[in-house]
């Protein structure tokens, strides 16, 4: 059976940089990972900025205050759960290395916070919302977070946000893949006109939500219709410039050669790491905000994303990050 997201042919999401390089990469992976590389991206509060204090304002609970500090923990650990090399072809293969010496090298590192909407709970206090339909009627559900490596299942309702690390222009793009290691066609699910009026501009600190939360449906439903579904495979493109790319109401279907072609331009080994906790903490009101708000960006004391994709990359040319988001079918 396949799952089918409420966008066309699946999820398929591409992290695409621009100023990558695809051949500068280290031998080991490093097992775990701090925050403070990732904080350093966002730009400092402003000096008496409330949103600071957050921890300790009067409208929060207890269980609030005490997820926020995981969240916000300028020293929080992550762990490396896998590490992607980039796709093997004869192109990559044969393609002339450039030279170190004229090259920069850096460390780049893509924010990734998977959501699974659930009933609010008693004492998750004033949280973010979304309407869920159930049976007849609606309720209102809120949005947990979730790792890198979590399977979804039937009935689940998804969100995911993306948090950019430099400026530029973002793009998503989705496909299924199978079983059998197959993949089903590619769509750029954003930017669309229906979401930001089309914005995809980022910078550092930024965050897209997929889907937008003021969609008619804000989140995507898995509803399992093929046995060798095994999940959506993700990527997410930020260039310095706009493609020219004829952007409408819905996802615009991605011609396989050109898709191929990024992917052996500029692929890269990428380190996945998942925060060592936070799963189950819902979303917070500054998250939301953020994603809701193209000017508005996440500063150095919030909320820190659930999984962070580093690759080492260039100043040169773009980045290809792929990732999968893995689904349990009956």
């Amino acid at each position: 059976m396949k799952i089918r997201i409420t966008i066309p042919r699946g999820l398929f999401l591409i992290i695409l940089l621009c100023g990558a390089s695809v051949y500068a990469q280290d031998d080991v992976a490093t097992r775990e990972i701090s925050s403070l590389d990732f904080q350093k991206q966002r730009q400092k509060p402003a000096s008496g900025d409330k949103r600071v204090n957050q921890t300790t304002q009067q409208n929060v609970t207890q269980k609030q205050r005490k997820n926020l500090a995981v969240i916000t923990n300028t020293r929080r650990r992550y762990n490396l759960v896998k590490r992607i090399p980039p796709k093997t072809t004869v192109a990559n293969v044969n393609k002339p290395k450039p030279n170190p010496q004229k090259t920069a090298v850096k460390s780049e590192q893509i924010g990734v916070t998977f959501w699974r909407l659930r009933p609010i709970a008693a004492d998750d206090g004033d949280v973010p919302f979304f309407s869920v339909r159930i049976g007849d009627g609606r309720e209102n559900w809120t949005a947990e977070r979730v790792n890198s490596t979590t399977r979804f299942r039937e009935g689940d309702r998804v969100r995911f946000t993306i948090e950019s690390s430099r400026s530029g222009y973002l793009y998503i793009i989705n496909r299924e893949y199978y079983a059998d290691g197959t993949a089903g066609a590619a769509n750029i699910i954003f930017p669309t006109l229906r979401t930001r009026g089309g914005d995809n501009s980022v910078r550092a600190g930024s965050l897209v939500d997929i889907p937008a939360s003021t969609d008619s449906v804000p989140y995507f439903t898995i509803k399992p219709k093929r046995r060798d579904y095994a999940g959506e495979e993700l990527v997410v493109l930020i260039t310095t410039e706009k493609l020219p790319l004829d952007i409408g109401m819905k996802a615009l279907a991605l011609n396989t050669a050109q898709f191929e072609k990024w992917s052996n331009d500029w692929g890269a080994t990428v380190d996945i790491y998942d925060a060592e906790d936070g799963e189950g903490i819902a979303m917070t009101s500054a998250e939301l905000t953020a994603a809701q708000t193209a000017t508005r960006a996440l500063e150095q004391e919030e909320p820190l994303p659930q999984t962070i994709y580093k690759v080492r990359i260039s100043a040169d040319l773009p980045l290809l990050v792929p990732f999968r988001m893995s689904a349990i079918v009956p």
